[in-house]
């Protein structure tokens, strides 16, 4: 069963006792609640790794519940969630910091999945292209999200060369499926300062044996 702290919001009493017992199954630490202002003040109480929250409550957007996590734990993951299927909400939630958007009604497995790529929270660095650095700070056996020094184009193929703590050295290559500007990352991670400027989401593609081991080893 996983460490991490889960808070699930969303006003539905049903979705919450389902997904209640959903998360109940797979995480230690679970918490549903049903308005905007019990999310903030739990996170103001407890640090949650994943949020997963709906973007339509009775008090307050989803979106300004999203910016308050994001100034108050930025160390959190949240997925939002909404009935709407308006791409511009979806981009919005995305820029703003979420790491994933379903819409509902969404598949349980497709949530699992995501909910496993959020397992770690830890920096290392890279090389990609062997021209550019950059820093990997959220990584899963799927994928990762990077802050580069180049710009990449959704769809492009890229080799990464993974520096580890042992001193060992990790290839991989990455398909990149997300780009956008810093806004999106907390600031305390790598600035422009550093030649870091990009957030890039990559899917990996075939990482070898050791990839696994090492991600296992980042474990919360």
């Amino acid at each position: 069963m996983r460490p991490e702290n889960v808070l699930f919001v969303d006003d539905n009493e049903l979705l919450r006792s389902v997904m209640m017992r959903f998360f109940s199954k797979e995480f230690q630490h679970v918490k549903a609640v049903g308005t905007g202002n019990e999310a903030m003040k739990q996170i103001q109480e407890k640090f949650y790794h994943i949020v997963i929250l709906d973007k339509k409550l009775p008090d307050i957007d989803g979106l300004d519940v999203l910016d308050y996590i994001s100034g108050k734990s930025p160390h959190s993951r949240v997925v939002m969630i909404t009935s709407s299927a308006d791409e511009d909400i979806r981009q919005e939630a995305l820029k703003r910091g979420a790491f994933e958007f379903f819409e509902k009604p969404f598949d349980i497995d497709k949530l699992k999945a995501a909910l496993r790529g959020m397992r770690v929270f830890k920096s290392v660095q890279a090389s990609i292209d062997e021209k550019h650095k950059g820093m990997i700070y959220n990584l899963s056996d799927s994928g990762m999200l990077v802050m580069t020094d180049a710009v990449f184009k959704c769809g492009a193929t890229v080799d990464i060369l993974l520096h580890v703590r042992d001193n060992r050295e990790i290839p991989l290559k990455g398909r990149v499926v997300r780009t956008s500007d810093s806004s999106c990352i907390p600031p305390q991670f790598p600035s422009a300062e550093d030649g870091m400027k990009y957030a890039v989401g990559m899917q990996l593609v075939d990482p070898p044996s050791d990839y696994f081991s090492f991600v296992d080893s980042l474990m919360l």
